[in-house]
């Protein structure tokens, strides 16, 4: 900024005008025929103070009316990045609420369901081909409805991992409780409900017989695949209610593996 005042003239003290560095010049107004008031050295002396006051006082003025100046300047831009910050945040926020309003409409809702209220036996798995052509009401071969087929959707739609030792599900179990609040966004009524799920097996007596966590392994993924698929009929049931006519049908499928194993000579996993 051009002819700033630098420094603030109110801490700028008087010169001593009655010294010799000023001589001169009070003798000079002494002589100056335009000053005939000026007679003497104190007089001379006088009016040097009182030129250099008034002049001093203006640019006290001026200085002041720069300091509030540079003060109004500095409030306005702070209000203006403040104004500038505020709509980021705003921005931000929308950005934020738009992404959450989309993962929420691709999410499952979580439809209620009747604590204590299980399921029986598993749904029959149509195979996704099948599936896929009744939904469009169109022609497909009757083998896609065959137990055979039914198998095969079965074991694609299952984690393999999943069904052959039950450690693996409870080493991992505690990372999927600890996800849904956060990731999921579940409720605590379907937090509870999966905690009991998990606990219920944990505690189940099916764990001390022979295979057991074999049993207990394909009975988890039985029935988290059959919950999912429920869900996904918008009726969802309580998984925490141990179902024992499914236990007990995994117990026979075990039982079959082994079997079936034992007599080719290889060892159940």
């Amino acid at each position: 900024m051009a002819n700033r005042i630098e420094l603030d003239p109110s801490k700028i003290p008087c010169p001593e005008f009655a010294g010799d560095t000023y001589s001169f010049v009070r003798n000079a107004l002494i002589s100056d025929a335009n000053m005939p008031d000026i007679t003497t050295d104190a007089l001379a002396t006088q009016k040097l103070r009182e030129q250099w006051q008034a002049e001093n006082t203006a640019l006290q003025a001026l200085y002041q009316a720069q300091t509030q100046a540079d003060q109004a300047l500095a409030e306005q831009q702070a209000q203006e990045e403040e104004a500038a910050r505020r709509a980021v945040a705003v921005e931000r926020e929308q950005r934020e609420a738009e992404v959450a309003k989309e993962t929420e409409k691709k999410r499952t809702p979580l439809y209620s369901f009747h604590r204590g209220t299980g399921i029986t036996s598993i749904p029959l798995h149509i195979h996704p081909h099948a599936r896929k052509m009744i939904a469009a009401r169109k022609y497909f071969t009757l083998w896609h409805l065959l137990p055979e087929a039914s198998q095969e959707a079965r074991e694609r739609s299952r984690d393999t991992s999943e069904t052959n030792r039950f450690q693996l599900v409870q080493r991992a179990k505690s990372a999927f409780l600890q996800a849904l609040v956060p990731i999921g966004n579940y409720n605590q009524e379907y937090v509870q409900m999966f905690a009991e799920f998990y606990t219920n097996m944990d505690m189940h007596r099916e764990l001390q017989q022979t295979n057991g966590d074999l049993v207990m392994a394909l009975y988890h993924a039985e029935m988290r695949f059959a919950f999912y698929e429920a869900v996904e009929r918008q009726k969802p049931f309580d998984l925490s209610v141990i179902a024992e006519d499914i236990l007990e049908d995994c117990r026979k499928q075990i039982r079959s593996r082994a079997h079936t194993q034992a007599l080719n000579g290889m060892s159940i996993v």
